[in-house]
């Protein structure tokens, strides 16, 4: 009886949702009626499918420190919790390159050896493990990852880290493991322009840096004086890379990405080039990402098992997005 009173309501109450004046329904309902008007598109129509292609196809996504210790965490996670995993196991079947520079590559071995291994050689080995628990609230995210894959394994802390970096060789032991895990390649920075052009906007981009770059209070001014000079170098790396590919023909649009967690890349964007100049949003967002693998996807212009195809095809996007 309840299930036939529903089937009675529903029409009804479709015809209620539909008519509302409310401007929030209307909004709701016309994304929606958009998304699947090009999810049609995609699916149907041989022009819009080959502009995706050469649009969202093929790029080339230098990943940042906050992406790699993400990448290491989600490694010892069960395969649910895996969202950045997912997404970059995507992108490689549409089609993308990733890579990181050593330069973060430093900055993983330090994370790992400083704030991950000798914060727990210091404060929590040998502690109770509900002492540790309710220290783990305020670790490192790495920290966290690695003391309850060493429970779940039934073996150490310092095994788990091993794994990852190694005993020695840390350097060249994350460069593998980056490689074979998740076929992320390490290039090393060209030498710095020394033009004048290139020394101004290099000193633009570090004073803007240092501007809005946020200091914890125990990081030394050293460690984040260097942490920006990383950044900055990167950052121009991947402009010069640009500047120096061609955006027309074939390659249509940008395709050299910055992807990272940090929100600095697009503020530094609007100060290096307040008119917008595309070659300085070089910063794509994790769900820029997903919309561009699912796109291809649901175009049939990529080989991805349908479980990891998001259920829409193009995501609402914040303001953060490269405006062209």
């Amino acid at each position: 009886a309840f299930a036939l009173a529903a089937k009675d309501l529903l029409p009804h109450a479709i015809f209620e949702v539909l008519s509302s004046p409310a401007p929030e329904i209307k909004n709701y309902i016309r994304a929606k009626t958009d998304l699947f008007i090009i999810n049609s598109f995609l699916q149907v129509t041989p022009d819009v499918q080959s502009a995706c292609k050469k649009l969202l196809s093929g790029d080339l996504l230098f990943l940042d420190t906050t992406i790699l210790v993400r990448c290491v965490a989600e490694s010892l996670l069960p395969e649910g919790n895996q969202p950045i995993l997912q997404a970059l196991h995507c992108a490689k079947l549409a089609g993308y390159k990733l890579k990181t520079w050593d330069l973060y590559i430093d900055e993983l071995v330090s994370h790992i050896r400083g704030p991950v291994m000798l914060e727990w050689a210091n404060h929590f080995a040998g502690k109770p493990r509900e002492s540790i628990t309710q220290m783990l609230r305020t670790a490192p995210t790495l920290l966290n990852v690695f003391y309850r894959a060493s429970i779940d394994k039934g073996t150490t802390f310092g095994k788990i880290a091993e794994g990852i970096i190694g005993k020695t060789n840390f350097r060249e032991n994350i460069v593998e493991f980056l490689k074979n895990e998740f076929n992320i390649r390490t290039d090393s920075i060209e030498a710095i322009d020394q033009s004048s052009s290139g020394v101004e906007e290099r000193n633009r981009a570090l004073a803007a840096w240092r501007d809005g770059k946020y200091k914890h209070n125990n990081m030394p001014d050293e460690r984040f004086e260097q942490l920006i000079l990383n950044d900055v170098n990167c950052y121009l790396e991947v402009i010069r890379l640009r500047r120096s590919s061609s955006i027309t023909g074939p390659n249509h649009g940008q395709k050299i990405w910055y992807l990272t967690l940090d929100k600095m890349p697009w503020r530094i964007a609007k100060v290096m080039s307040p008119d917008k100049d595309a070659v300085y949003e070089v910063a794509m967002s994790l769900s820029y990402l997903v919309n561009c693998v699912a796109t291809l996807a649901n175009a049939g212009l990529a080989n991805i098992p349908e479980d990891l195809i998001p259920a829409t095809t193009i995501l609402e996007e914040s303001e953060m997005v490269p405006h062209d």
